[in-house]
This record gives C-alpha cells, sequence and structure tokens, in this order.
C-alpha cells in the first residue's frame, strides 16, 4: 500500500508541477506558430544561407524606446522573434542587441553621430490625442560599414528589407539598376515616365536593393549604360537607330536586361489608343525573337478600376488590365522571378508572337487567362464601352529569351568596340509600356525587385515571402480537399470518446488487478 501511496503522491505532484515548468519553460523559449500559407514568419531558405556564409561578424542593434506604444507592439514582438532566427541562423558571427536609447545619453549621441533621430507618433493619452517622439530604428554593421533602416514602424517587408541590408553590407559595391526610356509627357504633364513623377513609386521601391538610375531617351542624345548591371527599358519605338544601337550593343556585352514593349500607344490622360506604325525597331524584335501584335488584349480576368461616370464612382472590373494568375498557368512558375508572385496586372498590353530564331530559345513567361480576346483599332479605353468578346482565346504577354545574337544594327562611325555577337544573351520581354508605372497591387513592386534580382543576383532574394503576397493566413481549401476533411472527420469522431472509455477501463482493469494481488498477498505473522 506504502508503494501505492508513493507512486500516487509523485504522479500528482507531476501534475502540478507541470503547468509552472511550461510556464517557466515558455519565458525561456520563443513559441510561434507561422500560419501564413507561404511562411512569412518563418525565415527564409535564402536568409538562412546568406547569414551561415558570413564571413565576417555583423552585429545586429535594435533601438528601442521602453514605452513602446501598445499599436506598435505585435509587429514589434514579430521583428524580435525574426531577429532572432537571424541571431540564430548566423550562429557566433551575429551580435543581437536591444537598446534603449532614452535610458543612455551615449547611445542617443552615437545614433546622432549616424544621422538617426527619434520618430514621431501619435498617441492616445488620457483620451487626447499627442504626439510622441521615441526611438523605434535598427542599425547593422560589419567590416566597418552600416545600413540603417530609421522607422521600424513603416516596416513594411521585414525580412526582405533586413537581407537586402546585409547583402549591401556583405557586397563588395551596390549593384546599379537602370530604368531607361524617353519621359514621355501626355495631356500637359498629365503622366510622366520620371523620378518624381508616375515611376515615382517603382524607383522608391528598387532604391531599398538596388543603386536606381534613370537614363532619359532624349533625341540626339548617345544612351550611356556604363556601370550598370542590368536594365528595364520601355518606349522603344521611340529610339532614333543610333540609340538602339548602343542598347543592343550592351545587351551583347551581357547586359540583362526587361524589355516593356506595346504595339498600341495609350494616351492615359485623355483616354485615347492609336496603333504603333511599324518600323524599323519591329525587325529587330523579329530578330531578337518575337513579333509585337498592333491590338489590345481584353479578359474577363482583370483588375478593378474606379470607374468615376457614376455617382457615387464604383470599382469595376477593367477588362484591358489582364490580371495573370499563377494558379491557372499564367505566370511561368519555371521562371525565377515569379517565385513568390500570385498574381500580376498587365495595363494595356499587346500580343506576342514568338518567332523562333535559330539559337534562340523562348520561353513563355506570361499568358493571359483563356477567357481572352482581342480589340482591334478603333480602341475603346473607357471600360463602360469596351467591345465584348466574339472568340476566346489565351494569349502571350510575356517572354524569357536567351540566345547567342547576331548584332543587328551596324555600328557607328565612332564605334571602337563593336560587338558583332554576343555570348550568351538573356533578355525578357512583356508586352506593355505601363508595367513599372501603373502599378494596380502590390505584387506589380514584387515582380519588380524580383525580376532585379534575377537579372543582376541569380535570383539571391527571390525565395523571400513580400508582404503583398502573404495576406491570406490560411490557404484556401479546395472543393475536394474540403469533402475529403469532412469525411475524415466524421470517421475520427467517434474515436476520441471510444479512446477515452478504454483508457478509463485499462484504469480500473489496472486498479482491480492490485486489488486481488493484495488479498492474495500472504499476511506477516509479525
Amino acid at each position: 500500500m506504502a508503494t501505492r501511496r508513493f507512486r500516487f503522491l509523485i504522479f500528482h505532484s507531476l501534475l502540478l508541477l507541470l503547468p509552472i515548468l511550461l510556464y517557466l519553460g515558455g519565458r525561456r523559449i520563443s513559441w510561434q506558430w507561422d500560419l501564413t500559407e507561404e511562411g512569412y514568419h518563418t525565415l527564409s531558405e535564402t536568409s538562412h544561407q546568406l547569414m551561415a556564409d558570413l564571413e565576417q561578424p555583423l552585429t545586429i542593434e535594435l533601438f528601442v524606446a521602453e514605452d513602446l506604444p501598445a499599436v506598435l507592439q505585435p509587429a514589434h514582438q514579430r521583428l524580435l522573434a525574426l531577429l532572432e532566427q537571424y541571431s540564430h541562423a548566423g550562429g557566433a558571427q551575429v551580435q543581437l542587441t536591444v537598446k534603449h536609447p532614452h535610458a543612455d545619453p551615449e547611445i542617443e549621441a552615437d545614433l546622432a553621430e549616424s544621422g538617426l533621430k527619434p520618430i514621431r507618433i501619435n498617441q492616445v493619452r488620457d483620451d487626447q490625442l499627442t504626439m510622441s517622439e521615441l526611438w523605434y530604428a535598427l542599425r547593422l554593421r560589419t567590416q566597418g560599414f552600416e545600413e540603417i533602416i530609421s522607422d521600424l514602424s513603416r516596416l513594411e517587408d521585414p525580412e526582405y528589407q533586413i537581407t537586402t541590408a546585409v547583402i549591401r553590407l556583405t557586397h563588395q559595391r551596390q549593384i546599379r539598376l537602370a530604368l531607361v526610356g524617353p519621359p514621355l509627357s501626355f495631356g500637359n504633364g498629365g503622366y510622366t515616365f520620371t523620378q518624381n513623377g508616375n515611376l515615382k513609386r517603382a524607383v522608391n521601391s528598387l532604391s531599398a536593393a538596388y543603386e536606381v538610375g534613370l537614363v532619359p531617351v532624349v533625341p540626339n542624345q548617345p544612351l550611356d549604360l556604363n556601370g550598370f548591371d542590368a536594365a528595364f527599358v520601355w518606349g522603344l519605338h521611340y529610339f532614333q537607330p543610333n540609340q538602339l544601337y548602343q542598347l543592343e550593343q550592351a545587351m551583347l556585352a551581357g547586359l540583362p536586361t526587361t524589355l516593356l514593349v506595346a504595339g498600341v500607344e495609350i494616351d492615359p490622360v485623355f483616354a485615347v489608343a492609336t496603333a504603333r506604325p511599324v518600323t524599323d525597331v519591329d525587325s529587330w524584335f523579329e530578330h531578337l525573337g518575337f513579333r509585337l501584335g498592333r491590338s489590345l488584349i481584353a479578359d474577363q480576368k482583370a483588375a478593378k478600376v474606379k470607374y468615376t461616370q457614376t455617382k457615387p464612382p464604383v470599382l469595376k472590373e477593367y477588362p484591358l488590365f489582364p490580371e495573370l494568375s499563377a494558379g491557372e498557368g499564367g505566370l511561368g512558375q519555371n521562371e525565377t522571378a515569379h517565385g513568390q508572385i500570385d498574381s500580376l496586372v498587365i495595363p494595356w498590353c499587346s500580343p506576342i508572337h514568338p518567332t523562333n530564331p535559330a539559337g534562340v530559345v523562348s520561353k513563355v513567361i506570361g499568358q493571359t487567362s483563356t477567357q481572352a480576346w482581342l480589340q482591334e483599332a478603333p480602341f475603346e479605353l473607357n471600360p463602360a464601352k469596351v467591345p465584348g468578346p466574339t472568340t476566346f482565346n489565351r494569349y502571350t504577354v510575356g517572354l524569357h529569351l536567351r540566345g547567342r545574337y547576331d548584332a543587328y544594327f551596324q555600328p557607328e562611325s565612332t564605334a571602337t568596340d563593336h560587338h558583332p555577337r554576343g555570348t550568351d544573351v538573356a533578355l525578357r520581354v512583356w508586352s506593355s509600356d505601363f508595367l513599372a508605372t501603373s502599378i494596380r497591387k502590390a505584387s506589380t513592386l514584387v515582380w519588380l525587385n524580383q525580376t532585379a534580382d534575377a537579372m543582376t543576383r541569380s535570383s539571391l532574394t527571390t525565395g523571400i515571402e513580400r508582404r503583398g503576397n502573404a495576406q491570406r493566413p490560411l490557404r484556401a481549401l479546395r472543393a475536394e480537399e474540403r469533402d475529403n476533411t469532412r469525411r475524415l472527420s466524421l470517421l475520427l469522431a467517434p474515436l476520441l470518446p471510444a479512446l477515452i472509455g478504454l483508457l478509463y477501463w485499462v484504469q480500473r482493469r489496472r486498479r482491480s488487478v492490485e486489488c486481488y494481488r493484495e488479498g492474495a498477498r500472504p499476511h506477516d505473522p509479525s
């Protein structure tokens, strides 16, 4: 009996101690479950590998106010968990520290030397809205260089922005990206391809990871692409022959390039469209491996635009902004730049037809849904008047071309280093002049960054999930999966009470056997 009482006391003591042990362990161990389908809150393999390959010590300093407002607390906890993952992945090479500058004047003086200042944020205190100044910044240091994120309250893509900062620190120089095209202006300056015009969002997004340079195409001016590592190019029908020659020479010399082309001239201010005349640039396109149609693609699967002809304005699907879906095969998943993109909106696009020249391999990386049709001239851009389909088809709007091209344009008289043939030219073509300016969704910015990454870094950051594609906490189940889950639930539901009953029976059986053994045991005569 004494043995039974001892086991009883030990068992129930452990039951009482278990919650305490779990509480104490939970304070020392970071528990988190990432319920996003894409693993948005889990450090990607890309970042893991980058930190594991660090050759020099990296210091990560988080400067944060001790009384951080409640509105920032959830994002702050996620950021802390992410920084701990960076520290764990880097091992002894990474030192992570959390500092409170307001409590230490020396830290504040150090931050002032780095040009850092407290951020301003609105807070509600005692039912009054007040403006407060507080520290919330991140500094990364290695080899005498530093990268600073001065306002973490505006950190939209934490892992992407931190990892690209580490890349900038660990690489010899910052990668230079060229945005090349005419600074066209429609409607008295209403639409401009400039850094402070309609390219502003694209430039700001790309500048987080690259040194971005705008190369304006101006008549009678040479096209200087020296020193750039990759280029996005648009408005090719406005290039002069010598400028096309200079672009082609840069491509043959190994400059990775993404061409944004369109067979229809669009004036987005006055909603006017005309077919572009066929010029020598179209012959160059066929030499590169594609032919450009002179029609506009409309698609039943399209983005929505604000239709202002009604009062109040309403969101209306706009067939001339086809939305390519990765799930429906609209985005080539074998294309490294599309690894994290669910959809991509292509404004005012034309069909592309591969011409398959000898020595050039072409791969479709963008195509509409099967519910698309063509609108021929005269074109109607009003979403309420776009003519409906007569037949449906699927159209190519994006190509990846690779091969050894011969030079198409004759050398200039001043050319001293003419390339008659390229070694291995990589080229991406998308049929929209407005892909970098008319940004309808966050996924377009993701596409810009990942295409730049695929062109320059051999896809060093394309494995990092971005906020624009991680809005769903859990993947939506298909109908077949829902049915299987329902059947499994019906089958397993009776097992829980059966299991409880079985455990109860085993316990009763065990106690009966022990009582029998106690009764059968001979009594001690003493």
